[in-house]
């Protein structure tokens, strides 16, 4: 395996690498157009500009948005790619996927900073129904950092669950599921990635600690904190995008954020395993990262199940590879995927 890797690899590199020349037109890994890079760079930060050139002109981005703020200055606001600029510019708006575990992270953080929240108390503290099936001890933290035994469930859950009108029954859903390692590793906690799953906890969660606080419904008025169950993404719009005048959408697009919004383009599997190969070969990845691709064909494997959770039967997008540019899938509130502006 590891020869004949070698020597795909020796073939890539002779051929102009996995992401260009022949090997790109014969596989069709890649679109070679035209790349642009616009925006400004403040003095001494030309050398960034310079990288984000060179992986342009590399093919390794078709659209990217990239600032940063030093010391309360912007001194880097670029965009570029390889989609044409009519395509893709400073305006655009993407998915970004997994980075959105960092905002409901956030958002969790500003909960436990108003006192609703502890990050060592039990999720059923706040959530009483999250209990069933042994998951009484869970705490938020266990959540945060991925141990909460439910990287996916015994069933997959339906699409329509993640309409916020219907998280009242996604909650329902998830409070009647068994945790993983009941089935695995007996009830030693174990730490396993909660790609999509943990967003949808984490949502219920910050919407059902409210409930502990009626008594001072009319006190957090007064105080201007809403007393009512709102979901991660209608905090992120009330209380950090629209307050730094951002876009950012969690659910529940308007029409100047669809019409903004551009589809993502993804490179197929044939083109994952091609570059893994191309980069045992090189030296650049691990043999361990080519067999972890591997394990997305086996149906029983916990990366493919975590992965393939949700229940898209009977919507249009059900078949569909790149189901994730659906305008209704779009809309769903699933705390692993957010649209974001240039500036966040």
């Amino acid at each position: 395996m590891v020869l004949s890797a070698a020597l795909l690899g020796v073939l890539s590199v002779g051929l102009g690498g996995p992401r260009h020349s022949l090997v790109s037109k014969v596989t069709g890994i890649t679109h070679r157009e035209v790349a642009h890079v616009g925006g400004s760079v403040e003095s001494g930060f030309e050398m960034v500009r310079g990288v984000f050139e060179r992986n342009v002109k590399q093919g390794l981005e078709l659209g990217a948005q990239f600032v940063v703020y030093y010391k309360g200055v912007k001194v880097v606001d670029l965009f570029g790619g390889t989609l044409r600029e009519d395509e893709y510019n400073q305006d655009s708006v993407q998915i970004c996927f997994s980075c959105s575990k960092v905002l409901a992270s956030l958002v969790v953080a500003m909960e436990v900073d108003k006192g609703f929240l502890e990050y060592d108390e039990k999720v059923s503290t706040y959530w009483p129904a999250f209990a069933q099936h042994g998951k009484g001890d869970i705490t938020v933290a266990d959540v945060l950092r991925h141990e909460a035994g439910l990287p996916f469930f015994e069933e997959k859950i339906p699409i329509r669950l993640m309409e916020r009108g219907n998280l009242d029954e996604l909650a329902d859903f998830i409070a009647g599921s068994k945790p993983l390692w009941e089935r695995k590793f007996g009830q030693e906690k174990k730490r396993m990635y909660h790609g999509i799953t943990r967003g949808f906890i984490l949502n219920e969660i910050v919407r059902s600690k409210y409930q502990l606080f009626c008594a001072y419904i009319l006190i957090l008025i007064l105080l201007g904190v809403d007393p009512f169950k709102r979901s991660i993404g209608e905090i992120i719009r009330a209380e950090l995008a629209e307050p730094n005048h951002l876009t950012i959408s969690l659910g529940g697009r308007n029409e100047s954020e669809k019409s903004i919004t551009r589809d993502l383009r993804m490179n197929g599997f044939h083109h994952t395993i091609l570059s893994e190969v191309y980069g045992m070969a090189t030296g650049a990845l691990p043999v361990d990262n080519f067999y972890r691709s591997l394990q997305f064909l086996d149906p029983k494997s916990d990366i493919n199940q975590w992965m393939n959770c949700l229940n898209m039967t009977g919507q249009p997008y059900h078949n569909d590879d790149h189901y994730f540019n659906h305008e209704h899938f779009q809309d769903l509130e699933i705390v692993s995927i957010y649209f974001s502006k240039k500036g966040l």
